[in-house]
């Protein structure tokens, strides 16, 4: 996550990540914040995707495996295997980018903001007492994408 600042944020003004950890609760926090240009104009900024209508959609974009504003250098899995990792743990994740939110564990939500947030907050939440089980995670991820590549017909329409 911390890499998407240095990729996606587009900013010489940086970002900034801060971890806590509860004993009493046994839970991991971790916030991961840049000052950058936000997900709806750093997907914007990829020829090959349709520009987000806006900022909730770029949200649940951004979360979608493969999908990433530089293509030439990333392969778009970091949101979607951090949320699956989580949630294999019984944790969670919120994203928010300019007036988008997503709230995801066990339900996915996401959601329009009143308060405009530039660039892109990342909060992710984990169970100290339970596995974060990558193997797992990503075996699950690499299997939804299979099921998203099945379900698409040649000429981009889906099938049932």
């Amino acid at each position: 996550m911390t890499e998407n600042v240095i990729f996606h944020a587009d900013t010489s003004l940086g970002g900034y990540a801060a971890a806590a950890y509860s004993k009493k609760k046994r839970i991991i926090e971790v916030g991961i914040v840049d000052l950058g240009i936000g997900l709806r104009a750093s997907l914007g900024k990829n020829p090959d995707l349709p520009k987000p209508s806006d900022d909730v959609e770029a949200v649940k974009k951004a979360m979608t495996p493969t999908i990433t504003s530089t293509p030439e250098r990333n392969s778009g899995f970091g949101l979607a295997f951090t949320q699956g990792l989580l949630l294999a743990n019984g944790g969670s994740m919120r994203v928010r980018s300019g007036h988008g939110a997503a709230t995801i564990g066990p339900d996915v939500e996401y959601h329009f903001r009143d308060e405009h947030l530039p660039g892109t907050l990342v909060l992710l939440r984990a169970h100290a007492d339970k596995p974060l089980d990558a193997g797992s995670a990503w075996d699950d991820l690499m299997n939804g994408i299979q099921r998203v590549l099945r379900s698409h017909t040649t000429d981009g329409s889906t099938t049932r």
